[in-house]
Parts: structure tokens; C-alpha cells; sequence
């Protein structure tokens, strides 16, 4: 799904050099780089990329700004490649919702548009069909106790609008100081809507409901149809 091109003013971008998976020369406040949604534009042609394998860890959402996302706790993420399918990979989050254990799975389809899978194509399978949409890295690095995150900007799909998550691969997340660096970056980018947008993240509940518990890293065909979800989220159209 495209951006209106009124979304994207120059910005320039912060140096963040690649030493290997998960890690930057430049951790913390002082490696943040962050970038519009328009991967087109020259001015983010200096943003680097990520390695090919940083997408692959096990994630946690710990920031975000849909409200819908808000309502549920301990989000976790794990993609992993599909065997025989090329480069697109499984699109796999779980989660759980308050006062309750069970464990609720989301499957989709991501397609890279890039080897460094910086931006997806997701198609939403069964009872999300219609929630297709494309995601875009604004940001990742470590913060400064070395720990991998990642920022991503969603646009908008059939039953969301477009929205911004933080991952990281520690259940609390990032560090203040890095947080803060990473919100006035995208402030400084200048673009209105994306300073809304980033306005509104806000933390999380990861409260250990799931601490040592195994994650949920693979999807069968039944999870596929995602009707484990219509309890939550009801029927769609």
C-alpha cells in the first residue's frame, strides 16, 4: 500500500554503522538513526541497513501506537522463513489478554521488498485476510545495555490505520535515554504525521505472565485460519 508522497519532507540521518547481528558500532541515544516511510526518496538512501539475519530474533513488542494493541499484554514476535517459498517468511505474533493464560497466535505472510527485509509486504491468512499492509523499519540498533530493537511503521489496512510498534528483544525494552533519542528523531524528521504517529506510542503491558513459558514459534494449519482470534477481535468482512 503506498504513502501519499506529502508525508515525506528531507531529512537527514544519523550515522549507524553494521558490525554484525544485533549489534552496531554505536549503541544507545548516539548510534538512534531514524528515517521517513518513503524508502524511495534520496534523502534515506544514506539510512543503513540492517544485516539480512537481525529480522530473525525473538521480539517483543514493548511500544505502540494502536489502542486495539494496548488492550492486550505481552505481545511477543517471532518470524521465521518459509521453507519452499522463496523469501517470504511467517509473520507469527502471540500475545495474551488480561486476566487470562491462554496464549492467542497471529498468522501472516511477510514478502521482503529487500534482502535486509527493512520493508514487507504482510498478507493477513483465514479470519485476517483482509488486513493487508505494507511495513516499513524506521529505525534499529541496540540500546545501551547492547540489546537489539527495532522501530516499524505500518500502513494503514482494511481494519487499522497506519500505526508504529517497538521491538526489542528484551521484555522490558530499550533504555529511557534510548527511547528518548529515538522520539526526537522522529520529531526532528519534521513531517506532521509522523510526529502524531509517534506521539502516541506508548508502553506496552509485558507483566512476566509468560516468563518461562516456551514461545510460540511455529504454526500449524489450524493457527493459519487465525479463528482462534474471533473471540477478540469477532468476525470480518
Amino acid at each position: 500500500m503506498s504513502l501519499m508522497s506529502m508525508f515525506f519532507p528531507m531529512v537527514c540521518a544519523f550515522a549507524l554503522t553494521v558490525l554484525s547481528k544485533g549489534t552496531s558500532s554505536v549503541c544507545g541515544a548516539a548510534g538512534v538513526s531514524v528515517r521517513l516511510p518513503d524508502v524511495r526518496s534520496a534523502e534515506n538512501q544514506s539510512w543503513e541497513l540492517p544485516p539480512e539475519d537481525f529480522y530473525f530474533q525473538p521480539w517483543f513488542m514493548t511500544h505502540t501506537s494502536y489502542a486495539a494493541n494496548l488492550g492486550l499484554i505481552n505481545y511477543q514476535y517471532d518470524p521465521y522463513p518459509m521453507e519452499g517459498y522463496g523469501t517470504d517468511f511467517n509473520d507469527l505474533f502471540s500475545f495474551q489478554t488480561p486476566n487470562n493464560s491462554k496464549i492467542y497466535p497471529a498468522y501472516g505472510i511477510d514478502t521482503p521488498t529487500s534482502p535486509s527485509k527493512d520493508v514487507v509486504e504482510y498478507r493477513g491468512t483465514g479470519l485476517l485476510a483482509a488486513d493487508n499492509s505494507t511495513f516499513i523499519w524506521l529505525a534499529w540498533g541496540c540500546d545501551t545495555t547492547g540489546t537489539p530493537y527495532y522501530l516499524n511503521y505500518a500502513t494503514a489496512s482494511t481494519h487499522t490505520t497506519a500505526g508504529m510498534d517497538i521491538m526489542s528483544t528484551k521484555e522490558e525494552g530499550m533504555d529511557q535515554a534510548t527511547y528518548d533519542a529515538l522520539l526526537d528523531g522522529l520529531i526532528a524528521l519534521g513531517d506532521d504525521y509522523i510526529i502524531a504517529v509517534a506521539k502516541n506510542l506508548t508502553k506496552t503491558v509485558q507483566d512476566g505472565g509468560r516468563r518461562g513459558l516456551p514461545r510460540v514459534t511455529t504454526c500449524d494449519e489450524q493457527c493459519r485460519t487465525n479463528e482462534q482470534l474471533r473471540p477478540i477481535i469477532g468476525g470480518r468482512s
